[in-house]
């Protein structure tokens, strides 16, 4: 791995270590305690396995698959767990064949979770991959990607197929490819490159076409607009602002909002892929948020939970978290997480949105 790709995959950890010694102080509950008051968070279980840089995804029985991460010695893990919301427990499920960090997962169609790629150390990037199936808790291993990659950005597209692009590759030289791995054969094959090569997040817009955010911190970066009917992409108009770290969430309207800065008052505005326009927020300046993941709500609002902000050329964690409502295009505060660590958010069936950290786990109530 270059200098370049190791210092990408490590600045986000800066303060990771810090926090999980602290939140692996937390004591367990055995039950569920769900946050009776609109927009407070309230814990939730303990983690089997206090873990950074894992993915979190909603199965389709309602339970949540935690993969992978690092531990508290930046050892990459393949361990993987679930969590329960009727019981709020959280049991130990089959492990990767893989110890890897900085991955993807996607929910496939059939229900299962193709988890793609990371890092198995500071100096290692995968292209292997391999699927989750919840009906047996077992692993599979599945086609390799065609280029190792980490960091990197995965969506699922209309046809079923799942589209990966960019991320720290071992060389640099292909971190503007992509490739498309088809569930039915269990193979992947590469597709057109990417005008441009910068860490990415991908999000598949309502018309089928895909698109990707430049988080490279490059000011009036353009977008990218994946067409899975021709495999080409094409280029967005710039954006309002730079991003770092960025986050994204497709809102009923078909707008896209994106989230991430080091400055949170240049942090967030939202793309509309009918007019190819972008349009910055307002009342950001108030999240003290740099980075962090969204889950839209049901109420059509976006929840921002708390994981980072950098000030000084430091990253620190923070439990601030804050609302996005399309209709007034504005920011507002609302609860703030109990425990600092950089956490996933997944929105429930029930609602609820559930962050996981560390061995952090709290229960959003909108």
């Amino acid at each position: 791995m270059t200098r370049e790709n190791r210092h990408r995959l490590t600045a986000v950890r800066t303060y990771v270590l810090a926090a999980l010694l602290a939140t692996a102080l937390v004591s367990s509950t055995s039950s569920p305690l769900l946050a009776q008051t609109s927009g407070t968070w309230a814990s939730t279980g303990t983690l089997n396995t206090p873990r950074t840089a894992h993915t979190a995804t909603l199965l389709q029985n309602g339970q949540v698959l935690v993969t992978g991460g690092e531990d508290l010695a930046h050892n990459a893990l393949s361990s993987a767990e679930l969590y329960n919301p009727a019981t709020g427990k959280w049991t130990v499920t089959a492990a990767m064949a893989t110890a890897r960090m900085e991955h993807t997962a996607t929910l496939l169609p059939n229900g299962e979770v193709l988890v793609a790629g990371g890092s198995n150390s500071q100096t290692l990037i995968l292209a292997s991959a391999e699927l989750y199936n919840p009906s047996t808790g077992r692993w599979t291993s599945t086609g390799g990607m065609t280029i190792a990659r980490a960091a990197h950005g995965a969506t699922l597209l209309s046809n079923g197929e799942v589209l990966v692009a960019g991320g720290a590759t071992p060389n640099d030289l292909s971190g503007n490819t992509a490739e498309l791995y088809d569930p039915s054969r269990g193979t992947w094959r590469a597709t057109n490159s990417m005008p441009n090569y910068h860490p990415l997040a991908l999000t598949t817009l309502r018309d089928g076409r895909a698109l990707k955010v430049d988080a490279s911190g490059s000011t009036g970066a353009p977008g990218e607009i994946y067409d899975p009917s021709t495999g080409q992409w094409t280029l967005t108009a710039g954006t309002y602002y730079s991003h770092t770290g960025v986050s994204t969430a497709l809102l009923p309207n078909g707008n896209v909002l994106v989230y991430g800065n080091k400055f949170s008052c240049y942090a967030s505005e939202f793309f509309n892929p009918f007019a190819n326009t972008w349009t910055h927020s307002l009342g950001q300046c108030g999240n003290a948020i740099s980075v962090g993941p969204m889950q839209l709500l049901g109420t059509g609002k976006v929840l921002l939970v708390g994981n980072t902000i950098m000030y000084g050329g430091h990253a620190y964690p923070t439990t601030h978290c804050a609302l996005y409502d399309p209709f007034t295009n504005s920011w507002t505060l609302t609860g703030s997480l109990l425990q600092s660590v950089r956490h996933s958010a997944t929105r429930l069936l029930n609602g609820q949105v559930l962050a996981v950290g560390g061995s952090d786990a709290e229960l959003y109530t909108p």
